[in-house]
């Protein structure tokens, strides 16, 4: 969060709109870092009530959060925009990102910024490689269709955004990988998958998939872009 929030520039006070917020962690770390004020959303009424609670313990109360559909975003205020957008691990379990897109380019201030962290597939895999590589961690973690980097970079130049700064941090997360693998082998782990069913079981193989493709057909990075305004487009 430090490294991602440094490449974006994020400044002192800022507005952001922490996007798949999970149980709070992000937005806890933007607010007592940089005094922001933050407006969470996740689709979960579970991790909002976690985050709410997170944040309270964490002397961070202010922070707004909030059950919504990031493909569906519809805040009290319409006319309300932010500095950034912030979108850690989330932005790929989405099936349409370019719906998305148009919410965060919307939602944002002239030259404000997205910035993302997330998993991508390797470009220009054989048929083969998807197979073996990427379709395990698709089904294993439910998710649509891992895009590319650069499908990324398509996706954000649709919707009015120029992309101003990319990094890989595949090397510096591998580790990530082989701490999950171990906790993944505990014999018990697998006794109860076998109790819950196939889909149980699938999410299990797919760390397996993931640290056999990380780095090479699987990789994590960072994308920091800015809302283009209307002069910059002529």
């Amino acid at each position: 969060m430090k490294e991602l929030s440094s490449r974006g520039q994020i400044f002192q006070g800022a507005k952001i709109l922490d996007v798949g917020c999970g149980v709070g962690g992000g937005s806890i770390f933007l607010t007592k870092t940089f005094g922001a004020e933050c407006t969470a959303i996740t689709i979960s009424s579970t991790q909002v009530q976690m985050a709410t609670e997170n944040a309270k313990k964490n002397d961070a109360p202010t922070i707004k959060f909030l059950e919504m559909d990031a493909e569906n975003i519809s805040l009290v205020d319409q006319n309300e925009t932010f500095d950034f957008v912030w979108i850690v691990e989330a932005m790929s379990h989405f099936p349409n990102k370019d719906i998305f897109l148009s919410h965060a380019n919307r939602l944002l201030k002239p030259g404000g910024k997205i910035l993302i962290a997330d998993w991508f597939r390797q470009a220009n895999l054989t048929s083969a490689e998807e197979e073996l590589y990427v379709k395990p961690i698709e089904e294993g973690m439910l998710l649509p269709r891992l895009n590319s980097l650069f499908e990324y970079f398509s996706n954000l130049d649709k919707s009015g955004f120029q992309v101003v700064f990319t990094e890989d941090h595949s090397k510096s997360c591998s580790k990530t990988w082989d701490i999950s693998l171990s906790l993944v082998s505990n014999p018990s782990l697998w006794k109860l998958a076998l109790s819950q069913g196939r889909d149980f079981i699938k999410f299990l193989e797919s760390f397996k998939a993931m640290r056999g493709a990380y780095g090479n057909h699987f990789r994590y990075c960072f994308i920091v872009a800015e809302k283009v305004t209307s002069s910059q487009q002529s």
